[in-house]
């Protein structure tokens, strides 16, 4: 896909924002003195290709001495056509990308930001993701009594005890209840 950018008239910033490659011819038929600033913001790279004009029959037009210029994701670089002279530098005056506006779901934290974008990313961390350990000030004052063991449960215990055979596998859970061991799976 050609796109082509003709400098009459053309903003000075010139964004593109293409998630498959695309090939910008850029033009200086209006004027002879060319400067604008390409930006990429997309994910796939954009190729500046200089168009001679109609009915040109000199040597090909190149940036930088080659025939194309490649601006990857991320990239902004000024082009000038001066003097009949095609030239692409790294933009030193780059204008910030503002961040986009992120309320993560409950439970989730901020795990990357794109500044080309100003796109950020969540996840919900994984119980390997926090460290430290529980505190019993930190368990609800009704947490039932868990233990493991072979063999069933026997005797009395207290109601919710939560029991677990553990010499059957999958293993055989237990509950106290009503005065009397109940099954469950």
């Amino acid at each position: 896909m050609a796109q082509v950018v003709n400098n009459g008239g053309s903003p000075t910033l010139i964004n593109f924002n293409v998630s498959s490659p695309l090939t910008a011819l850029i033009d200086w038929a209006s004027e002879q003195n060319f400067t604008r600033t390409f930006q990429n913001i997309g994910t796939a790279n954009v190729t500046l290709t200089p168009n001679a004009p109609a009915g040109y029959s000199g040597p090909l037009y190149k940036i930088n001495g080659f025939p194309s210029f490649i601006i990857p994701p991320g990239g902004r670089y000024t082009v000038t056509y001066i003097n009949s002279q095609w030239t692409a530098y790294v933009s030193s005056t780059d204008v910030p990308v503002a961040p986009e506006t992120f309320s993560p779901a409950a439970n989730e934290w901020v795990t990357g930001y794109n500044a080309a974008t100003g796109a950020f990313s969540g996840s919900q961390p994984v119980f390997s993701n926090i460290s430290g350990s529980l505190g019993a000030g930190q368990l609800p004052s009704a947490v039932p009594v868990v233990s493991f063991g072979a063999g069933a449960p026997s005797g009395s215990s207290t109601e919710g005890h939560i029991y677990f055979n553990v010499s059957v596998s999958p293993y055989a859970g237990y509950v106290y209840h009503l005065s009397a061991w109940q099954a469950f799976s």
